[in-house]
């Protein structure tokens, strides 16, 4: 079977899934093996439509492929979302 070699442009089809940003340094198990996700990293809910894939990125990585559908806010600096055990922002 013979294939094209001719180049064609695509884009892929609008999609949304689940988000949420790493709080604390956590081990996430996904098709692809054990990933370390670190503070400030965000772990997102099959991406690729993989059944219950989770997949980790780092914030910028993630600020610059997606954007927030319902809350805006959920992408304010890392910083921002932190806070010691006395309520101060770290």
């Amino acid at each position: 079977m013979r294939s094209s070699r001719s180049w064609i442009k695509v884009k892929s089809k609008p999609k949304s899934f689940l988000a949420r940003r790493v709080v604390d340094q956590e081990r996430i198990a996904s098709f692809h093996g054990t990933m370390i996700a670190n503070k400030g990293d965000w772990v997102i809910r099959d991406p690729l439509g993989l059944k219950r894939d989770l997949v980790v990125m780092t914030d910028s990585a993630f600020r610059s492929t997606y954007d927030t559908i319902d809350n805006p806010s959920a992408l304010a600096p890392p910083e921002a979302n932190y806070h010691d055990t006395e309520g101060a922002p770290v």
